[in-house]
């Protein structure tokens, strides 16, 4: 299996078109996972102590949300997306397929895969996978049209 995984990386490391790899990405592979380690360990003190389900249900879903907002900026300001973003994107670019129904895809093989090499699946888990592409299909087009403000405001 883990064979098989090497071998798709590698294939697809050939195929793919590498302008969309640039700085914003190599940042976002290195900086990503300890940025959000750094989060929890400085909220979880806060917010475990008053944490129910539906509560953390809610946070969950407020917080795919703001994920999903800022990926949008990130991803129409074209310094590089996230690696794990690239893969939706690049597949709806090429594809000429909408944003939304890709992500949701992508998340859950990424979540089955992860899954499958013995992560655990929570319903955090499952709800970003449905939430996360949806609200950044909504977000994308108001993000484009801000970044492009911005960027002819900076050109001046």
């Amino acid at each position: 299996m883990y064979l098989g995984l090497i071998k798709f990386f590698i294939w697809e490391t050939r195929v793919t078109d590498k302008s969309y790899i640039k700085t914003g990405t190599l940042i976002c592979m290195f900086c990503g996972g300890p940025i959000i380690d750094f989060f929890n360990y400085i909220l979880e003190p806060i917010v475990e102590p008053f944490m129910n389900l539906p509560f953390r249900i809610f946070i969950n879903i407020v917080g795919c949300a703001i994920l999903a907002y800022g990926m949008t900026i990130v991803i129409k300001s074209k310094a590089g997306t996230g690696p794990n973003d690239l893969v939706a994107l690049v597949i709806s670019e090429k594809s000429q397929k909408s944003f939304a129904p890709v992500r949701i895809c992508v998340d859950i093989i990424f979540a089955a895969i992860g899954f499958a090499l013995g992560g655990t699946l929570g319903i955090g888990t499952v709800i970003c996978a449905f939430i996360v592409g949806p609200v950044a299909g909504i977000f994308l087009p108001y993000n484009e049209k801000l970044i492009n403000r911005i960027i002819r405001h900076f050109d001046k």
